[in-house]
């Protein structure tokens, strides 16, 4: 019988260990990712999936003072449709968010306080205060029509990890998909600051994929205006030959 070098032996057990483990940690993603160029003020602990940016159950997302979490599912064995999952911290204290429940959306609300039960695909959590607001949630459909445009712009992965220079040339640009893409997740924006009033907005693009964005002499709040700010300024737009000026009301 052919015996080993004791090193090759232990470095095969090793290794076989190594890739079981590998194994199991990318079985825990749950078909769960941030998309971290939309959200602001969080820190993702916790998280075992392998595939980054998406989330492992037991993932907990520690959700700074007044931060944005935008989360987005993939169809995956656990669950055939794809969602969308949007909070902001309305209140003055860092909050854990864990993503260990059973059931989509997967966000634990036993272990936060305030919070009961989802109505109408949204959350309310409570402070101790009377009318205080902690923590607000959203769960806004997904348009199929959205869902089709955006799979060559997203490919399952987050918008921060591309690059404009990867974007396709402005040939067979087509505004009104762009901006049906957009205005639907301006609409999430609208959703998650509980307002119903038509807005306006325009903004830049010059050759070199630098935005600006001008909300005219409109007053909004801060969590708007940073959430519209995220969407306009983190699609993936085409390379133009020339400054593009596009204006929306959502």
């Amino acid at each position: 019988m052919t015996s080993y070098p004791h090193k090759t032996i232990l470095f095969f057990i090793f290794s076989c260990a190594l890739l079981a483990s590998l194994n199991v940690n990318a079985g825990e993603c749950r078909g769960l990712y941030v998309k971290d160029s939309k959200s602001s003020g969080m820190i993702v602990k916790k998280n075992n999936c392998l595939d980054s940016p998406h989330l492992s159950e037991g993932s907990v997302i520690e959700l700074a003072p007044k931060g944005r979490l935008w989360l987005k599912s993939i169809a995956s064995h656990e669950t055939s449709t794809r969602f969308q999952l949007i909070c902001q911290n309305r209140s003055n204290q860092l909050l854990q968010l864990e993503f260990s429940d059973n059931a989509s959306p997967w966000l634990n609300l036993s272990k936060l306080n305030g919070c009961h039960n989802w109505t109408d695909n949204k959350l309310n959590c409570k402070g101790k205060k009377e009318n205080e607001l902690t923590l607000y949630c959203v769960l806004p459909p997904v348009p199929e029509k959205t869902a089709a445009n955006a799979v060559t712009i997203e490919r399952g992965t987050s918008v921060k990890m591309r690059s404009f220079d990867d974007a396709k040339p402005s040939i067979n640009f087509d505004e009104k998909k762009m901006l049906d893409i957009i205005n639907a997740e301006l609409q999430v924006c609208k959703q998650l600051n509980q307002t119903t009033q038509a807005l306006a907005i325009s903004w830049i693009v010059d050759i070199k994929s630098k935005i600006s964005v001008d909300w005219g002499d409109v007053t909004i709040n801060s969590g708007l205006s940073s959430c519209t700010k995220a969407v306009v300024t983190t699609f993936p737009y085409p390379k133009f030959s020339k400054t593009m000026v596009f204006n929306t009301t959502f």
